[in-house]
């Protein structure tokens, strides 16, 4: 829902691969490059069981440059369903806190944009589960992790230790059937150095 507008604000893609749509009455960029596409229907399928069962964390997309490596920002997705029946007017509730936090999401890409540095940039998508080493059904092993997925390296697992958080939309409300909170993770960026006097 909201990974086409993080990945078209991110400079990831040229912005002519992308075409307005509307989702949930907002405005939205969607790359029409089919196997982009794909690619994110696969990992949204994959972990979707896992969000079912209330084994997933979070679900972060990590911009990262090209060229350095940098990790540039971070957009980081935790949510929680709940058991509730599902009714008309819970649907529209749900739609609207979807709405809101798209539109709220991109205006904090508006009002906090990556440094302008022309480097291309990357994403990676991590997906952090809740694990207990006494319930084994919880542990994620070898023969659960699709082909889209794989292990996080220790660097991967570091990289937010330093970052700012940005809250961006949250919802727990007791009505609804999920609870919500999107953020953005922002590094400190280097500042260029002062020039020496001669």
């Amino acid at each position: 829902m909201t990974l086409p507008p993080y990945r078209y604000r991110s400079d990831v893609y040229p912005s002519g691969l992308y075409d307005k749509w509307k989702k949930f009455d907002v405005p939205v960029h969607i790359c029409r490059h089919p196997r982009l596409l794909e690619y994110i229907r696969s990992v949204v399928a994959s972990c979707r069981p896992w969000i079912v069962q209330g084994r997933v964390e979070s679900l972060s997309v990590a911009v990262r440059s090209t060229k350095t490596g940098a990790l540039l920002t971070t957009c980081v997705f935790e949510l929680r369903l709940l058991a509730c029946s599902i009714t008309n007017e819970v649907k529209e509730q749900v739609d609207e806190v979807f709405r809101r936090a798209l539109v709220q999401l991109s205006a904090a890409l508006l009002t906090n944009p990556l440094p302008n540095d022309h480097d291309e940039r990357t994403f990676r998508m991590f997906l952090r589960t809740i694990e207990d080493t006494s319930i084994p059904e919880t542990l994620v092993g070898e023969q659960d992790i699709q082909q889209s997925w794989i292990l996080a390296t220790p660097a991967d697992a570091n990289d937010d230790a330093s970052a700012a958080l940005l809250p961006i939309a949250s919802t727990s409300q007791p009505a609804l059937p999920l609870q919500l909170n999107l953020y953005l993770l922002q590094p400190p960026h280097n500042t260029p150095a002062a020039t020496p006097s001669p």
